[in-house]
Formats: C-alpha cells, sequence, structure tokens
C-alpha cells in the first residue's frame, strides 16, 4: 500500500512540474536562469556583463555566420545591449573537452562569455526547440519582447532586420 501511494505521489509531483514549464511567451517576465562558460564561471541574467542592459539570447548549436555581420553592421551601442550566446552542447556530437576547448577559444577571441546548456536548461524552462537557432530578446527589466524559434540556423534578413530594431527600441527605453 505505501509503495502504491509513493508512486501515485511521484506521478502527481512529475505532472505538476511538467505543467508548470510553461512556453515564454512575449510579454512575460524572464524567469532566473543560471550557466557556466567553458570555464565554469557561472552567469546570471543580472551577472556583468548583462546587468541593467537589453540583452538578445542566441541559443543554438551553431554560429549563424549571415547574422552575425548584419548585427555588425547595425553597430549597436554595447553601452545598454549585450548578446547572451548559449551552445546547446547536448545534442552536438563532440566530446565535451573538445567542444569547451573550441568554445573557450572562440570566447577569448570575442571576448564575450559563450555559455553552455548541457542540460536543456533553457529548452525546458522556455520552451526553446532543441538542435534549432533560437533568439529571445529580453528588455532591461527582464520582459520578454521577441522570440524567434527555427529548425535552421539562419535568421533570415527580414527577423534580423526585426530584431536589431527592436534591440535598438528597448535600447531607448
Amino acid at each position: 500500500m505505501k509503495k502504491t501511494v509513493f508512486a501515485v505521489l511521484l506521478a502527481l509531483l512529475w505532472l505538476v512540474s511538467v505543467a508548470s514549464a510553461a512556453e515564454l511567451k512575449v510579454g512575460a517576465k524572464v524567469g532566473p536562469m543560471s550557466l557556466k562558460d567553458a570555464d565554469g564561471k557561472v552567469y546570471t541574467l543580472d551577472s556583468a556583463p548583462y546587468a541593467g542592459k537589453v540583452i538578445a539570447v542566441y541559443y543554438t548549436v551553431k554560429k549563424d555566420e549571415a547574422f552575425s555581420a548584419q548585427l555588425e553592421k547595425a553597430n549597436i551601442d554595447r553601452k545598454t545591449y549585450e548578446p547572451m550566446a548559449i551552445v546547446n552542447i547536448k545534442d552536438i556530437s563532440m566530446p565535451n573537452f573538445v567542444l569547451k576547448k573550441a568554445i573557450k577559444t572562440e570566447q577569448d577571441k570575442i571576448k564575450s562569455p559563450i555559455l553552455l546548456d548541457d542540460n536543456y536548461t533553457l529548452v525546458d524552462a522556455w520552451g526553446l526547440n532543441k538542435k534549432a537557432y533560437n533568439v529571445v530578446l529580453i528588455d532591461k527589466s527582464r520582459v520578454c519582447r521577441y522570440i524567434y524559434r527555427s529548425p535552421d540556423v539562419l535568421v533570415p534578413a527580414v527577423e534580423g532586420a526585426k530584431l536589431i530594431a527592436l534591440i535598438k527600441e528597448y535600447q531607448a527605453k
């Protein structure tokens, strides 16, 4: 009898946790998150260099070179904006130590943290797509202002322009 009650309680607890993990929507407050970079340093939405800034979260398994170039040309003021690159390492078929070394090299090159999600932390918390390209724009008050989910790695130019315009708009607020 005790085993049955325990099993039922576990099933109910699991159902409650699944139901509470809602997909992030535009206009909703973004919940707290915490991820590490390749060096093991922990970052949150409110730690340096992200504190008080508009944040564009780029969650991917591969860098989008075309959109990166489009973003570079936009010449966005970094005083009030910070990109947050997050690599979904769970879906990359490469040994973690090799992947982390490559990410560390890129992180040192761009002089900006590259965070690692090895357990679908944001996929589960924000409803992002696995093995895909996701962009989430978060304003200074930590409200989601834009979400782009794609099965491809590429952000179409029109979406890139829309995102850049929104970054500039929320920087001014």
